[in-house]
């Protein structure tokens, strides 16, 4: 990825599970602005860890996915280069399919980056 992706934003769903806030925090740390979807903006549990990381005033935007009725989705989408769809479903599954899911997630992850850093140096 490059250190200076200028302006370039991106879109992470999930943003606050342990893999999405991780990615958001090495973007950040890249030089990139970050749209991310949450659940619930007003559960701390959620987004105080995201509200500590460096750059984040500046370059990390959050947006509550539940409520796309009342904020636009091309809000969150606006001037979007690339996005990472790291949410996992609120419908009950199995441990076993959950973790399918997380490694299928993580899989389009790498796939993802790899895009990025060979298509915008």
């Amino acid at each position: 990825m490059s250190s200076n992706p200028g302006n370039a934003k991106l879109l992470v769903t999930g943003v606050s599970g342990f893999i999405a806030s991780w990615l958001v925090k090495l973007l950040l740390l890249h030089g990139y602005t970050v749209n991310g979807a949450v659940r619930d903006l007003n559960d701390s549990r959620k987004v105080d860890h995201l509200l500590k990381l460096d750059n984040e005033k500046e370059r990390l935007h959050l947006f509550e996915a539940i409520s796309w009725k009342k904020v636009p989705l091309t809000l969150p989408l606006s001037g979007v280069r690339e996005s990472f769809i790291l949410h996992l479903p609120l419908s009950p599954m199995s441990k076993t399919h959950r973790l399918n899911l997380l490694i299928q997630q993580s899989n389009e992850l790498l796939t993802s980056l790899n895009h990025v850093q060979n298509h915008h140096p």
